[in-house]
């Protein structure tokens, strides 16, 4: 009786031998289309981590809008958008496990398409974000620029950060 993992990994091995060579030592492999096969702990794994980075969100955005009483903070007002995205972020992410797990994936290929605009979009804002409290950071540590803490600078970072990932 044969070992499943060698046979998995005989498989993996036959795949790579099958390979394409592109030049002398590089290869594309495999050679034929394999379909994706993502294994139930995969699923599970990301179905954990999304739906515990939503509660998190949420919690994080209860305490802020609770607790802390430095509301008018630029960086505790930042963090709270960060927040807000990552939940939608992970909504996404959700959207994507429940589409992969789905019988009739051929028949919702607009739910394919609004499940990546969603990932790809709030992904893209959470960058913007990180980057604008960088730029924060710095120019009030370094500059002592405090220009950057007036409401003219949060409408243009907003309306960058919010704007260049819809174009």
């Amino acid at each position: 009786m044969t070992n499943p993992s060698t046979e998995a990994w005989t498989t993996v091995l036959e795949n790579i031998t099958r390979s394409t060579p592109v030049m002398e030592n590089f290869t594309i492999g495999p050679a034929e289309n394999t379909p994706l096969d993502l294994s139930n702990w995969v699923e599970a794994l990301t179905l954990l981590t999304t739906n515990l980075s939503i509660i998190l969100s949420m919690f994080l955005l209860l305490i802020f809008r609770c607790i802390v009483q430095t509301k008018e903070d630029l960086i505790v007002y930042l963090v709270q958008f960060l927040a807000v995205i990552d939940l939608f972020f992970c909504v996404g992410m959700d959207m994507g496990i429940a589409y992969y797990t789905s019988s009739d994936k051929g028949k919702y290929e607009s739910f394919c398409v609004v499940e990546s605009f969603i990932c790809t979009f709030f992904d893209l804002v959470s960058f913007f974000y990180t980057l604008y409290v960088i730029i924060y950071v710095f120019c009030v540590t370094v500059y002592k620029a405090e220009w950057m803490k007036g409401k003219t600078a949060k409408r243009i970072y907003h309306s960058l950060a919010w704007g260049v990932p819809g174009e």
